[in-house]
């Protein structure tokens, strides 16, 4: 990896093998929303490694005179200039070559849909904060207000289940929609936590703690209600 032209890093297993076919994709990851910021101002691929010294003068002659200065057999297998200003197609200026295409709309190749939750899993608080401890604590509601509401206001012989069963109905249509969004992702694991955040409401509700707490609310309220 080089940064205007200076050494930057080393990535040994990262290899663009000789066989390679499928679609290129640039600017973002193929299964994710995984965007940056920035300008991209061309690309080029070769059919060899270049040495520390090729780089320096691609880099030097690319800012230069807006292309790369090839000498002897480096040869660019697909060279974009992105010089084009307009439209959706940017050429290859290595002719023959295969154009690249700027869709109208974007989206991801490789969309996942309600991915395993081993793959989802990622050490570290973004994935146990975002995706399991406010998962959870977001359906704590739904399970506390639905298991109330059907067990007095509409008395259903098992409104805990049918709470818990509810809750898992609403993730999974969240997951199944969120598979259509680029900018979301659908997995098992907020399908998991959301469920447990339901059966953690009911479980909270049908307490005795809870149960008395709500009776004596009840209780002072029914005076202010009555007069």
């Amino acid at each position: 990896m080089y940064f205007d032209g200076a050494p930057a890093g080393i990535f040994p297993q990262f290899r663009l093998d000789k066989d390679l076919t499928g679609k290129l994709i640039i600017g973002t990851s193929p299964v994710a929303n995984d965007t940056w910021s920035g300008q991209l101002l061309g690309l080029a691929i070769y059919h060899k490694e270049l040495t520390a010294a090729e780089v320096v003068r691609h880099y030097d002659t690319w800012t230069k005179q807006g292309r790369p200065e090839l000498f002897g057999n480096e040869r660019a297998i697909a060279l974009y200039l992105f010089d084009e200003r307009a439209g959706n197609i940017v050429h290859n200026a290595a002719q023959p070559g295969i154009d690249l295409h700027i869709p109208e709309r974007f989206s991801l190749f490789r969309q996942p849909f309600l991915e395993p939750f081993w793959k989802e899993y990622k050490p570290g608080w973004e994935y146990w904060g975002k995706s399991i401890l406010i998962n959870i604590a977001g359906f704590i509601p739904l399970g506390f207000f639905f298991c109330a509401y059907w067990s007095h206001r509409r008395p259903l012989t098992r409104p805990a289940l049918v709470t818990t069963v509810l809750g898992f109905a609403v993730s999974l249509t969240i997951e199944v929609l969120q598979s259509y969004l680029p900018t979301r992702t659908s997995g098992t694991t907020d399908l998991m936590t959301n469920t447990l955040g339901t059966f953690l409401g009911v479980m909270l509700y049908g307490s005795k703690t809870t149960r008395d707490l709500l009776a004596k609310a009840y209780l002072k309220f029914l005076p202010l209600r009555n007069g």
